[in-house]
């Protein structure tokens, strides 16, 4: 799973990135947004996860995204600080999953983008870098990735 997630954030980043970029790892037994030509995307700061109400807010939204993490030149992945503690995490997925909303994780954004120029121009930090972001997601039980690349930065 984690190859074949690997190879398609290879794609996107070499050919091209899209607002959202979702996988759908877990399944819900209730309302799923496949078929809906609305999306709600929900950005969530690190600053706001304390005091989230995650299950309203995976009830008004169908992407719930955790902003955010950044790219380094080398392929690393910074400010993993950024992400819920493990308990607020288990809370976002069960909303998520209750709800039918997809839960992704955010790289860059207004003023964390500058890694991304630099590492998608060197193919072993790119390849770095996708293998670390879908590691992440399989860890976390990530739906997906939201690329705010904000260029040339």
């Amino acid at each position: 799973m984690v190859a074949l997630l690997a190879r398609w954030l290879l794609l996107l980043l070499l050919f091209g990135t899209t607002p959202i970029c979702t996988l759908a790892r877990r399944s819900s037994p209730h309302k799923t947004y496949a078929d809906t030509p609305f999306h709600v995307a929900s950005y969530l700061p690190e600053w706001r996860y304390e005091g989230a109400n995650w299950d309203e807010i995976a009830r008004h939204s169908t992407h719930v995204i955790l902003f955010s993490l950044e790219p380094t030149t080398a392929g690393g992945i910074a400010a993993l600080d950024r992400l819920p503690r493990a308990d607020l995490l288990e809370l976002a997925i069960q909303a998520a999953d209750e709800h039918g909303a997809e839960l992704l994780v955010c790289f860059g954004g207004n003023g964390r983008s500058n890694g991304f120029s630099e590492m998608v121009r060197n193919d072993a930090a790119r390849e770095r870098f996708v293998r670390a972001a879908a590691n992440l997601v399989a860890k976390h039980n990530f739906d997906g990735i939201d690329y705010n690349w904000e260029y040339p930065g």
